[in-house]
């Protein structure tokens, strides 16, 4: 993924310790997923968007 390489992450995975390890792999990929998918929204979005499209996005990404 593209946005890895403009935007580098140093993530932690700690918080899905208490997971087992097959589930805690498949939420990690998915984290990252929606990380990249919500740094290119955010990219795409222009003034002529709501406010709320842009609150959503980075919303998504605080979590």
């Amino acid at each position: 993924m593209d946005v890895f390489k403009k935007v580098p992450q140093k993530p932690h995975f700690r918080p899905l310790q208490v997971f087992s390890p097959p589930l805690r792999e498949g939420m990690a990929i998915g984290l990252m997923a929606t990380f990249a998918r919500s740094v290119e929204n955010i990219r795409k979005i222009s003034l002529a968007d709501s406010m709320d499209s842009f609150e959503e996005e980075s919303s998504t990404l605080h979590h």
